[in-house]
Parts: structure tokens; sequence; C-alpha cells
């Protein structure tokens, strides 16, 4: 019986019997089957059955699935050797698929090699990304605050005096004589630790309330500041000061953002290198970036500003991620500001350079253009000039 399963690419052993997952010793390596003077041993039934898909190999578990895998070796190796008798490695179609599958494999395995060598990241590597990351790895101050809130300002006045003075305790005031029912609730001890510029439970996100508490020490008690809830008396109860994440504890982080961030690079990188080493040539006429190009051109020889705006604008939309996308958005930009005067439509075309492409070159000349200082502008912000003839804008 025939067993139409797939194949993987790359085999790895382990033993059916038991599906302990260790590696056969030639010892216990014993021969299961001749065909033809070819013998089938323990490992490579093994081998077979841990190539097979997990859907696949979860129902061949057993002695059962066993001899339907050591079945399936079997015809495999009587077909093989009815197709060499028969001469198929010399038919032009399964030579060419031979070939092809040759190349895939091998093309598969390199990149593999490549991103094996990629997902190795060394302590140095890793150091060295740490302390050029530093302030990723920050923690900013946190603080419990305990807070009296009231509806009137001569009241937490008056008591924020007795507190000071030690004839009152802020818990115990918080609990008898504050407004607000989550105060006298909690008497007064904000539910979680806080930082600057969050949001605060009870209150929300108030600056008023952050510029006040974030200035006191811890046991401090604050003059009284209002917001937009009441009249506040607040005291640092608790403080966690800001403090950097040592590099032991942000190890682990620090490694699979390494690993991304490699990984997602590593394809266009092989490839460009590849295309350096080997180089690429089209014919003229089956390069894929001839039409983007010769619009690029084109564009940069019109003489008039407004068909010059309608070839770069042309090529943005037609030509979607070209190398000259960047340039044209630019130029759009440039030619409505210098030479059509319409800022509206440059601070657009400006604002896509810097959004869309902001490690280009031309997004600090961009940036520049929107804002521009009493500085030296970048050197990108000196296009060519346009040629001398030219509509009127």
């Amino acid at each position: 019986m025939f067993i139409p399963w797939r194949r993987a690419a790359l085999p790895a052993l382990l033993l059916i019997s038991g599906c302990s997952g260790d590696s056969s010793t030639e010892a216990d390596d014993a021969v299961l089957v001749v065909v033809g003077g070819t013998p089938i041993t323990e490992s490579a039934v093994a081998s077979h059955f841990a190539e097979l898909p997990p859907d696949i190999r979860a129902g061949l578990r057993g002695p059962s699935g066993r001899e339907k895998v050591l079945a399936r070796l079997v015809e495999e190796e009587l077909l093989y050797r009815g197709a060499l008798d028969d001469g198929l490695e010399q038919d032009p179609r399964v030579a060419a698929a031979l070939r092809a599958a040759r190349r895939s494999i091998l093309s598969r395995a390199f990149l593999d090699r490549r991103r094996d060598q990629v997902a190795r990241v060394s302590e140095e590597d890793l150091r060295a990304f740490y302390d050029s990351h530093k302030e990723d790895y920050s923690v900013r101050r946190t603080l419990r605050v305990r807070q009296l809130l009231v509806s009137t300002r001569e009241k937490a006045d008056e008591i924020r005096e007795q507190v000071v003075a030690g004839q009152l305790d802020l818990e115990d005031a918080c609990w008898r004589q504050s407004d607000h029912p989550q105060v006298v609730q909690e008497h007064g001890l904000l539910p979680e630790w806080i930082r600057k510029g969050r949001a605060v439970g009870w209150f929300g996100n108030h600056p008023r309330f952050h510029e006040v508490v974030f200035e006191l020490a811890p046991g401090e008690v604050s003059e009284v500041f209002e917001t937009a809830f009441g009249f506040h008396v607040a005291r640092i109860e608790e403080e966690r000061p800001a403090s950097t994440r040592p590099f032991e504890a942000a190890r682990a982080d620090i490694l699979a953002r390494m690993s991304q961030e490699r990984m997602g690079k590593l394809v266009p990188d092989v490839m460009e290198a590849l295309r350096g080493e080997y180089g690429v040539e089209y014919p003229e006429e089956q390069d894929p970036e001839a039409g983007v190009r010769r619009l690029f051109e084109e564009a940069q020889a019109e003489p008039s500003p407004r068909r010059r705006l309608a070839l770069y604008e042309q090529l943005v939309e037609e030509y979607s991620g070209s190398r000259y996308e960047v340039e044209a958005l630019f130029m759009i930009g440039f030619i409505l500001r210098e030479e059509l005067a319409d800022a509206n439509g440059a601070e657009r075309a400006f604002r896509r350079v810097v959004e869309e492409f902001p490690e280009s070159d031309l997004a600090a000349s961009a940036r520049w253009l929107l804002s521009p200082t009493e500085g030296e502008p970048p050197s990108a912000v000196a296009a060519p000039p346009p040629p001398d003839e030219e509509d009127s804008p």
C-alpha cells in the first residue's frame, strides 16, 4: 500500500519505539529490511518519522505506526530503483524538476544559515545595545500619595495648619473631614503608585496635582492647592526613586528586541549584499525601474513648474514604494513652496516626507522647511535650480 504523505526538507533522528526523541546508536541501528541490496535501518525509519508533518506523525505512534513507516520506505526504495532503471533521470521534465528542487533546497539552506548566524547575539553586542539605549530601561520616580480633598480653601487651610502643627493626623483628617467619598473610604491614600504625567485614580491626569506632589519630599505636607475637584492637601507616604533597570534584568528584553530587529532586516540585507557581490543587470526593456526612472528624469528636465509638479505627483501615485518616491515628494513640496507660492500644499508634502521617510536625508530638510531656524539649513534643502524657462505661477 502506498502512503501519500509529504516529506519535509531537513531530516532529524527520532526513534519511533517509545517516541523518546533520542538518536539511535550504531549498536541498536538494526537492519530491518534489504531492498535490492540497500539496507533500511532502524535509524532510517526514525529519521523518516521525524520528517513527517505533526498531524500525520500523531497517527503513526506505536508498533503499527512503525510498520507503516517501514512499508512506506520499502515502497519508496522500490519506486526509486524503478525510476532509475527506466532512465527517468534523463527525462527533460524530470531533470528540470530535479534542478529546480536542488536550487530551492540550497537557497533555503543558505538563508537558514544566515538566519542562524544573525540569531546568535554575543554578550558584547547585548551590553553595547544596553549602554546605548539606557533611556529605554529607565524607571521613573513613582510615589504613594495621601491627600485631603475639600470644597473650600478656608477648610483646607485650617486642616493643613493643624496637620503641620502636629495637632491632627492627615490620615484621620482625610477620613473624617474630606468632602470626597473615595477619599473618605481610603483615608486619603491614592489606590496606586503614581508616575508624573500619568492619570491618577479618582480625578485623572490633572497637571496642577502632578506639579505640586512631584516637588515634595517623602513625609512633606504640601501647601493647599486647587484643581477642578476642589482644594487639596497632599503628603508623600512612600517614594520609589528614578532608576535604571540593571543589565541582567533587561537582558531577555534586549535579546528579543535585537533578534527581532535583525530578523526584520535579514532578507533585505542579504539580498543587498548578494546584489553587490554578483550584480544584477536588466536589459533596458526589462528593467523594473526603467519606467519610474524615465518619469523622474522627465520631471527633472521639465522647464514648466506646473508640468514638473504634475510629473512628480504622477510618479508618487503610480510608483509608490520606489526609491524615487521620497525625492519626488520633496520636490513637490519644494515646487509648491518656492515656485507656486502654495504654502499649505508644500506643508502637506513636507509632512509626508517626515512621516513616511523619517530616516531619509531629505527628512531633515523637510523638517527645517516646516519650521526654519536661524541656523544654516541642511545641505539637501538647496535643491537644484529649475531650468530657466518656466511658466509663471
